[in-house]
């Protein structure tokens, strides 16, 4: 007796229209000729991706009805989620700085910073109070400038890179 191998939708019992394909969001065939045009496809295009974020949701909820089902039928518990780790800058210690605002488009905006998953956002020319580990982020953001230098002995030029801090910062060493 052979028995037929069925896909995971097969054993879950879900429909074709529970699934979800990539050809459920597709870009309009006609490109848009007015904004009211582009408009109504983008909205369109909203729809159907809220109808697939829809479809994703019920299936999930169907997922894991079928999984708790199972771990009740047969006793077997699936992996505990991972337990929350502790933040690993906790405690660290603050550094009060101000990146200073620069010439150029590059000098104005604010400074985005991300470490393991952290996200600091520092306007410039403020005091602000980062985590001493900050900066080792900032130290470590650097651009290369090449510059050709006459050789000592003259004959002829070089080639030398020249590293600077792409965010230079000023600490406050009265606290």
């Amino acid at each position: 007796m052979s028995k037929e191998k069925k896909t995971g939708d097969e054993l879950l019992g879900l429909g074709r229209d529970e699934r979800l394909y990539p050809e459920a969001v597709e870009a309009p065939s006609v490109l848009p000729k007015t904004k009211e045009e582009e408009l109504e496809a983008v909205k369109e295009q909203v729809g159907a991706l809220t109808e697939a974020n829809a479809a994703i949701l019920r299936r999930n909820e169907k997922l894991n009805a079928k999984v708790a089902h199972i771990e009740d039928k047969t006793g077997i518990a699936s992996e505990k989620p991972p337990e929350p780790q502790p933040d690993w800058a906790a405690g660290a210690k603050m550094v009060r700085i101000k990146i200073p605002s620069g010439v150029g488009s590059g000098g104005r905006g604010d400074v985005c910073i991300g470490l393991n998953g952290k996200r600091w956002q520092i306007k410039r020319g403020e005091w602000v109070d980062v985590p001493e580990y900050v900066l080792e982020v900032l130290d470590q953001a650097v651009e290369v400038d090449y510059i050709y230098k006459d050789r000592e002995n003259g004959e002829g030029r070089e080639m030398i890179s020249i590293e600077r801090q792409v965010f230079p910062y000023i600490t406050d060493r009265s606290r």
